[in-house]
């Protein structure tokens, strides 16, 4: 006798190619998941705590998680009085710079699995010693020394509503307009000099000084003073958008140098 034929369907297995197969097992080679992460992350409370401590939480990892949201992670499933900035989360407002295991990064931006150690750890810490709160740092000394450049953009003729600008004065200004003040080149320089311009008040003047719109000539000489920095221009050029500020402070430098042999050039020919 013939089986009677079970009136519901089997469930059909999803067609899977043999190329994503092998590339999945290509990922899991490359980046193994751990069945735990351990997160260490710098705390400070200043109505509490004299010194900042290390609090360590114990996570389930997730494959493509960004530092970022591993925070948020924490603050919502373990700790809600953990503080830390953070706004976009596509690298764009500069607001959630942090350390991590020693590096300085945009924590929105950084993989868990490349910025975890070989014992799949995180050391998380704020980007400098001016610590608010946990993770907060604060940031008035970075900002006032932004309006000692004067960063706004003064137009060259106040009655022209458009400034066209061609592809050369563009190039000139090279990656300078992306800056988005996260303050990392400042926080990797270490300038311990009160007073002293940081590198990313000085990109925010180069890219003004390069700038054909601007109507600000003496902004070269204002800012002369504050060149010769004392902090380590090799450190200065660690961004997240590879603006390379120590090398801006170079050239602003050598710019500044042209301009002081012009107007002294200009000084002997009116006295001949």
């Amino acid at each position: 006798m013939k089986k009677k034929q079970s009136s519901t369907p089997k469930k059909a297995k999803p067609f899977i190619p043999a190329k994503v197969k092998k590339t999945e097992q290509n990922a899991m080679t490359i980046f193994p998941i751990p069945q735990r992460l351990t997160v260490r992350v710098s705390r400070f409370n200043p109505l509490m705590d004299f010194s900042p401590r290390t609090h360590e939480y114990s996570l389930a990892p997730v494959l493509g998680e960004s530092v970022l949201n591993l925070l948020y992670r924490i603050k919502h499933t373990q700790d809600g009085s953990l503080t830390f900035r953070g706004s976009c989360g596509q690298g764009g407002c500069g607001t959630c710079g942090v350390k991590v295991n020693g590096k300085m990064v945009l924590a929105c931006i950084t993989n868990v699995e490349n910025a975890a150690d070989t014992h799949h750890g995180l050391d998380i810490t704020p980007l400098h010693d001016n610590v608010l709160k946990d993770l907060v740092v604060d940031e008035d000394v970075f900002f006032a020394e932004l309006l000692k450049i004067k960063p706004g953009l003064v137009p060259r003729n106040a009655e022209k509503r458009h400034h066209h600008m061609g592809i050369q004065d563009v190039e000139k200004l090279g990656k300078t307009p992306q800056c988005i003040l996260c303050g990392i080149c400042n926080a990797n320089a270490e300038s311990n000099i009160k007073g002293e311009l940081g590198p990313a008040a000085l990109v925010r003047a180069y890219r003004h000084i390069c700038d054909i719109r601007d109507g600000n000539v003496s902004r070269l000489e204002g800012i002369s003073p504050h060149l010769l920095v004392h902090y380590d221009l090799d450190k200065a050029n660690i961004c997240p958008r590879d603006i390379k500020p120590g090398d801006k402070i170079i050239e602003l430098i050598e710019m500044n140098a042209q301009r002081l042999k012009k107007e002294k050039r200009n000084e002997i020919e009116k006295r001949a």
